[in-house]
């Protein structure tokens, strides 16, 4: 059972759940193309935690991210703009070799932009792919907030790291439902409660990825609570 929530964890269902929100809202979406974003994005993953090895997550075997892309070629109309993707995706993972790092939010960028493109390629406008793709890079910079002296200490030169930020266990988790809400107010259609739902399952899926990061928050929420209970 630990391993299968293991395994669910490092599916990030909380940042799934804002990828579906924002594949929906742009203009000229089709479910076809929107699901091979999707397995694109798993591969991605896959990818990534197949290289990254990080301490606490159960190993994962490079074939699965090449399965998940193959699959995603099935719905894609554009194999360049998907072949893109996948090199995109591949760079992002030498995040803790040399100065990546420092790249990584950029190519989280690029990434967003590459797979709006996908999904919708005629009816796009040049501000919703560049507003998209700040939320993410911005949502990836926090992301390398969590926990920048253990990253400091693996020599991973992430932004944050270069300056000199502490540790903000929680800025990544307010920047993802920042995130989520710039996509809600976009879509200018959607009721409150789906809005709500999202953010409901981010917050409570956020904390199944092993991190060294989760011991530092639940600390820091411990001692806000000790506060507030005087």
């Amino acid at each position: 059972m630990k391993k299968l929530v293991n395994y669910i964890g490092q599916l990030r269902l909380y940042s799934l759940a804002d990828l579906i929100l924002m594949l929906y809202v742009i203009p000229g979406s089709h479910f076809r193309e929107s699901l091979g974003a999707v397995l694109l994005w798993v591969g991605f993953l896959a990818h990534l935690e197949s290289v990254h090895k990080d301490r606490g997550r159960e190993p994962v075997n490079k074939i699965y991210a090449w399965l998940f892309w193959l699959q995603a070629f099935v719905f894609l109309g554009d194999s360049e703009v998907g072949t893109l993707y996948i090199l995109l995706s591949i760079f992002y993972s030498f995040k803790k070799k040399w100065y990546w790092a420092r790249l990584s939010p950029l190519i989280r960028g690029l990434q967003t932009i590459s797979m709006l493109v996908l999904v919708s390629p005629s009816e796009l406008k040049w501000y919703w792919l560049f507003a998209a793709a700040i939320l993410v890079t911005n949502r990836n910079f926090w992301g390398d907030a969590r926990d920048t002296v253990h990253d400091a200490k693996e020599r991973v030169r992430t932004w944050p790291v270069a300056m000199g930020m502490k540790n903000h266990p929680f800025a990544h988790l307010f920047s993802t439902i920042a995130t989520t809400l710039g996509f809600w107010l976009y879509a200018n259609t959607l009721r409150f409660k789906w809005l709500a739902l999202i953010v409901f399952i981010e917050v409570a899926t956020y904390w199944l990825t092993p991190r060294q990061s989760n011991k530092k928050a639940a600390q820091e929420l411990r001692k806000i609570l000790q506060y507030i209970r005087g």
